[in-house]
């Protein structure tokens, strides 16, 4: 008989501080190389509209390699049930067999989800925020606050949604949490925004948002180009006073020119959302983000961007 852990259980061993850590590691394992990742398989449906991920993975040399599986049925909200599922299941890598399973019902998947926005929070963010801007008033609208806490010291928020008795319904512990109207006050009164929607249409769009020093984000970027937030498939780069010189001083930086002019034409202007590339134009934006972060933010752990990056993506 295999272990079997659920949800309630998981749910009392489980410290976000310590999911962000795995999460860090996660990321700089793969983008290191270190890690065996086969492409996502994917259910999609229309009526009612949800999506089936199998997701499959294991870092070179660890004694286990897991399997999840992962629902998202946005519709679920409005019948009262959870609008994520799923279940994640353990295998030794020395022998192959199953060695637990884990019923989290989507909690595990929701979890990381949320450590991955406070682990790009805690590199990314300007150096100060007094108020955090959500878009959205489902599990990440909550879950991104909950992780948030251990990265920012603010306990001021934000909530935007389509349906403004949602965004009222929003409840953190320890956060004051305001319902607002329009995305555009989210984002003339928050320097960072944590989009949480299943929207496939853009809300929030370039001239809403304030140029910020240091800070840089990226769009969605899976197969479905869902535009919850910043327009699909795009970079947003905001550059204090003279980094941009300073970039440009770095041989890296004209090998970017040379390569795509666009990108760095763009970075001048300080506030324009760039196209991405597939492929090796992904590489490009990765090496500028690198470039960025080393001239532009002391507090940046340069341990996510000093790593081999594998698989032209954004990590």
């Amino acid at each position: 008989m295999h272990a079997l852990y659920g949800r309630s259980e998981l749910e009392r061993v489980l410290d976000p501080r310590e999911v962000i850590e795995a999460v860090a590691a996660g990321f700089i394992a793969y983008s290191a190389g270190r890690t065996v990742v086969p492409p996502v398989g994917e259910l999609l449906f229309e009526d009612p509209p949800g999506d089936c991920h199998i997701k499959y993975g294991a870092v070179r040399g660890a004694d286990t390699f897991t399997v999840k599986i992962a629902t998202g049925f946005p519709r679920n909200a409005d019948i009262g049930k959870s609008t994520s599922n799923g279940i994640v299941l353990v295998f030794s890598a020395r022998t192959g067999e199953l060695a637990c399973i884990l019923d989290d019902e989507g909690f595990l998947t929701d979890s990381r989800t949320a450590a991955a926005g406070a682990l790009a929070a805690r590199l990314l963010a300007p150096p100060e925020v007094a108020c955090i801007g959500i878009l959205g008033s489902g599990i990440q609208a909550r879950l991104q606050l909950e992780y948030l806490r251990h990265v920012l010291p603010t306990r001021r928020a934000l909530v935007w949604a389509r349906r403004p008795e949602r965004a009222q319904a929003v409840v953190v512990p320890g956060f004051s949490i305001e319902a607002v109207r329009t995305v555009r006050e989210v984002a003339a009164r928050c320097r960072l925004i944590v989009t949480t929607t299943a929207s496939r249409e853009a809300l929030l769009l370039a001239g809403d948002v304030e140029p910020v020093g240091g800070w840089l984000g990226a769009g969605p970027a899976d197969r479905r180009a869902e535009n919850e937030g910043i327009e699909a498939h795009k970079i947003f780069v905001h550059l204090p006073p003279g980094v941009v010189e300073q970039i440009a001083q770095d041989r890296g930086a004209e090998a970017l020119r040379r390569g795509h002019p666009g990108l760095v034409d763009a970075i001048d202007e300080g506030d324009e959302v760039v196209p991405t590339l597939d492929g090796s134009g992904e590489r490009l934006l990765i090496a500028a983000a690198r470039q960025i972060a080393e001239v532009s933010a002391e507090k940046m752990q340069r341990d996510i961007f000093d790593v081999p990056l594998a698989g032209g993506g954004w990590h």
